[in-house]
């Protein structure tokens, strides 16, 4: 949609010059959105390649925040700073997309379908739940139309020789994108008005119940047409034969969908209390599993130290950093002491509340000041695992070298384990601290829980964790990121390892894992990372 204003020009509050720096704006700005429909939510950029442009990750865990990712493309596109308005607001649609697929209980349901044609029926009827959630809202409907015109040159495959999936996907692409279909069989044409039909009667009389009306959905119109049932025997638990898949199917849809003539209001209500049981027990069992591995960690979170005269250097054959990769990581600086132009709202001065800024026009009681600021000088420390491993590794010391030649002023420490103790080196001031005992034969959960009491002694800052990932398996690993998220609130964690199988901790807000696979991507995914998780400092 073209409009000679943006859609968040008036309650959007600050913005930057500096690229990086925008990025932590922008994921501000998008917390502030959430959080003035709802309770706050975590707001993260895509990392993984092949991602869709946005996607929900929810937890069972009631004390961690889902997560809404969206997409950097629409950043990293840029070539100007601070991000224009227009691509803004597709952030904007794209996260509110997110944010509704929480609300409406997307998770809840998602699991449920193991047939390919059932669960293809469930997400088109979940994209259109999603973005129905604010269709009554006419300045949030905006911003999800912004979105879909913006991804609307998505291109969408309605010749497969399927005709169900052929008109099932020509729908989705009519109802998300708003734009028709035309390469698409002529059985999948005359399927689309039945299929529009079957998604209004069944989603009007019963909207609780998403997952037994797009399963009957499907099943209607299968019988009805008299298309081959096509099971996916390898999604269904790998195990038996065609005829027994196909039976265990028809048993769970009969005990999910019944008759769809005689199913009572009363009864859809006694299947979803028993979800919302289900969901329950699971809760309960992952907070019984984990509460040992919490209680373990928390008794060593503030682990004693004996602080000895004695130093061991690490060899300096590893500590020759990469001319090119120190200029590539010139930005760590800047994001840390540069000033920078940042524009300043009413809302920030007091002299209007948050509801009249959001409703207020932009030539109204919204007031700017661009000022000048200078950023506030934050820590950035480094962690370095020197175990017998690590020498094969020596790309991980150069990585390392390359942030300390960026900052000359930051700590940098090393740690390996020694005597069935874990040895902790600052290699600045060549001090060596021992602490009592290293857990389950590992170093990291230590140095990590150990630096980071210190560095949160320090008022807080940015601690970057590298290793290879191969001694450091077993529980104290895991247990130090808890210990992190719940008592060292000052504290942000960046893992760079080669391994990250026993590094994987997405539900921590600020945990994040870089996966060096080419030396010369370090500098671009610390940059995504720091992106990410500097706002939360």
């Amino acid at each position: 949609m073209d409009t000679a204003v943006s859609l968040s020009e008036q309650w959007r509050i600050n913005k930057s010059e500096i690229k990086e720096l925008e990025y932590v704006e922008i994921l501000r700005s998008l917390r502030r959105l959430v959080a003035y429909h709802t309770k706050p939510y975590d707001i993260k950029y895509v990392t993984k390649a092949g991602a869709r442009p946005f996607y929900a990750e929810h937890n069972v865990h009631k004390n961690i925040k889902p997560i809404i990712y969206i997409n950097p493309k629409v950043v990293k596109d840029s070539h100007e700073f601070p991000l224009p308005g227009d691509k803004f607001d597709v952030l904007c649609g794209l996260t509110l997309h997110g944010l509704a697929h929480i609300l409406i209980g997307s998770f809840d349901v998602s699991y449920k379908c193991w047939d390919d044609m059932s669960r293809l029926v469930m997400e088109v009827g979940e994209e259109i739940c999603a973005d129905n959630y604010f269709a009554k809202n006419s300045k949030q409907w905006e911003y999800i139309r912004t979105a879909r015109d913006f991804y609307g040159e998505v291109e969408m495959r309605c010749n497969t020789g399927n005709p169900l999936l052929d008109a099932l996907t020509a729908y989705t692409s009519m109802i998300i994108y708003n734009k028709p279909v035309t390469d698409i069989s002529e059985k999948g044409k005359e399927l689309l008005p039945i299929i529009e039909r079957e998604f209004h009667d069944l989603t009007k009389r019963s909207p609780d119940n998403r997952a037994r009306v797009y399963k009957e959905v499907a099943r209607q119109i299968q019988e009805r047409l008299g298309l081959e049932t096509q099971q996916s025997i390898d999604n269904y638990m790998g195990k038996g034969s065609r005829e027994q898949a196909e039976k265990a199917s028809d048993n769970m849809l009969k005990e999910w969908a019944g008759d769809e003539t005689s199913l009572t209001q009363k009864e859809a209500v006694e299947i979803e209390k028993l979800l919302a049981e289900e969901a329950t027990d699971v809760s309960q069992l992952v907070s019984y599993l984990t509460s040992d591995l919490t209680d373990r960690s928390e008794r060593y979170s503030r682990p004693n130290a004996v602080i000895t005269k004695n130093a061991m250097t690490v060899s300096q054959q590893y500590w020759e950093p990469d001319e090119k990769l120190v200029k590539a990581l010139l930005w760590l600086r800047n994001i840390k002491t540069s000033r920078d132009t940042v524009i300043l709202r009413a809302q920030e001065t007091g002299k209007i509340d948050k509801r009249r800024l959001y409703r207020a026009p932009i030539d109204g009681l919204v007031f700017r000041d661009t000022r000048t600021k200078k950023k506030m000088k934050k820590n950035i420390w480094l962690l370095m695992d020197n175990s017998s491993s690590m020498r094969s590794n020596a790309e991980m010391f150069k990585l390392c070298a390359a942030v300390k030649g960026v900052l000359p002023e930051a700590r940098i420490y090393s740690y390996h384990a020694t005597y069935g103790r874990t040895e902790i080196i600052r290699l600045d001031s060549r001090r060596r601290m021992l602490s009592i005992k290293a857990v389950g034969d590992t170093p990291s959960g230590d140095a990590i829980l150990f630096v980071g009491h210190l560095l949160q002694q320090a008022r807080g800052g940015l601690l970057i964790h590298f290793s290879d990932g191969a001694v450091n398996s077993g529980i104290s690993i895991k247990g130090a990121y808890r210990v992190i998220e719940k008592k060292l609130p000052n504290v942000v964690l960046i893992n760079s390892a080669n391994d990250l199988w026993y590094l994987d901790s997405p539900h921590l807000r600020r945990i994040h894992n870089i996966h060096i696979k080419d030396e010369a991507d370090f500098a671009k995914l610390l940059q995504e990372s720091v992106a990410i998780v500097w706002g939360l400092l």
